[in-house]
């Protein structure tokens, strides 16, 4: 068009050149979030992911992950997602991976010591002879895992006088439900 509003297109030799109009994927990294509990005798699973870098465009945008790892006994094992399971991204029901760019980190799994107070009871008697011994304690059922069961493995005993201030120190075991020992998860 000029400037009086007229079509001009014949007085010119057009040629329209097409280029490529490309998009990069949207980079985002994920980490595998850390998890942490007191020992109780279940695993402990990798449940959910923190984005570290970059965002969805999208609001309601997910990542669906397929996790691996477990810790049960106290102590530390690394989680992260499934190799033969790639993540992706949706938005909805479509699946919107093909617009990220994704990168991963591992996670760590911790569990951690469970605390236990076990006393043992007093004993006293008259000089007779036998060994005085004292083989109960108590102990506070909540802080022991649902199944498991204390079992005293040695405990002291005096005969003579002389060796009436020995404290009635016992050793223990812990126990679950398998017959499994399970006391380096408790202090």
């Amino acid at each position: 068009m000029d400037e009086d509003n007229q079509d001009v297109t014949s007085y010119y030799d057009l040629e329209f050149v097409s280029k490529d109009m490309i998009y990069t994927p949207r980079d985002l990294t994920f980490k595998v979030r850390d998890e942490s509990k007191i020992y109780d005798g279940l695993p402990l699973l990798a449940s959910d992911y923190d984005v570290t870098n970059g965002n969805f465009v999208d609001e309601g945008t997910v990542l669906v992950l397929e996790y691996t790892g477990s810790q049960t006994a106290v102590g530390k094992s690394i989680s992260s997602i499934k190799n033969d399971i790639k993540p992706v991204v949706k938005f909805g029901d479509i699946d919107v991976t093909p617009l990220y760019n994704l990168s991963n980190i591992d996670g760590e799994l911790t569990v951690q010591l469970r605390e236990i107070t076990i006393t043992s009871n007093n004993a006293t008697k008259v000089y007779d002879g036998t060994p005085l011994f004292e083989k109960n304690f108590t102990y506070d059922e909540s802080e022991l895992v649902p199944g498991d069961k204390i079992v005293v493995t040695n405990y002291p005993s005096i005969t003579q006088v002389f060796e009436s201030n020995e404290l009635n120190a016992l050793d223990y075991a812990i126990y679950d439900k398998d017959g499994v020992d399970v006391t380096s998860n408790y202090k």
